[in-house]
């Protein structure tokens, strides 16, 4: 079984966007998954046990598991987020200019719960995997004095990456943001907790993915909300 969608190689723009979750039934192996809404695409090819998917500059494509985790593999230039909720996987991929193909496949395990004790009955913790691209990759091009390149968030090329000093602004930062104060967050991680974040002041779910990531690491709860709890420790480093 293989369904189509789309037009492959149509890759400055979306041909496909999902204005409500819509769910995929893989016959190999027997389980769902869901598409959400807001997710763009070129194309989309389901298989029977995988699905191929485009997903171009600037568009996000979301999918869900609750019963397995999804493997990724493709072209690095796209960025993968993988968040493990209870037995819930979320894959978020940011697409690239490049147009690759991103292969999204079930394994043969799941997330896993913990029970926590003490009276406070059971809980489930999360776990996210934010998927970055390798450490050797650095871009040319970048103005004077940056050690990110402004436009696609790319290490610069023989540049040694030293502390700098982030314009995180007063308010918090949080999915949805967009501006100057959300840029500093992206550079920030880029530096300090390893991301290849794009630097375009739109924290998206990747960005999020990303916060959460270093809040976790920090000892922070774990919201996405970037504050002044989030800033102190930040500029603690």
């Amino acid at each position: 079984m293989f369904l189509v969608f789309g037009i492959m190689g149509y890759a400055n723009a979306a041909a496909l966007n999902w204005n409500a979750d819509q769910t995929i039934d893989l016959s190999n192996p027997d389980i769902n998954l869901i598409i959400k809404s807001g997710s763009e695409a070129t194309s989309l090819v389901v298989g029977t046990g995988n699905l191929q998917v485009v997903v171009p500059g600037g568009a996000v494509f979301t999918v869900t598991s609750a019963s397995r985790n999804l493997n990724v593999v493709g072209e690095p230039t796209s960025q993968v987020s993988t968040i493990c909720e209870g037995t819930t996987v979320t894959v978020v991929i940011s697409g690239s200019s490049n147009g690759e193909t991103m292969t999204i496949t079930p394994t043969s395990d799941n997330c896993s719960v913990r029970s926590g004790g003490g009276g406070g009955g059971n809980k489930t913790f999360k776990k996210i995997i934010p998927t970055i691209l390798p450490s050797n990759i650095t871009s040319s091009g970048c103005l004077p004095g940056f050690l990110f390149n402004t436009m696609n968030g790319l290490p610069c090329a023989n540049t040694s990456i030293s502390s700098g000093v982030y314009n995180f602004g007063t308010g918090v930062v949080k999915l949805g943001s967009m501006g100057e104060n959300c840029k500093a967050w992206q550079m920030f991680f880029n530096e300090k907790a390893g991301a290849h974040l794009v630097v375009d002041g739109i924290c998206g779910p990747l960005t999020m993915a990303v916060a959460k990531n270093w809040q976790a690491s920090m000892g922070l709860v774990v919201d996405g909300l970037l504050g002044p709890l989030s800033r102190a420790k930040a500029n603690a480093q």
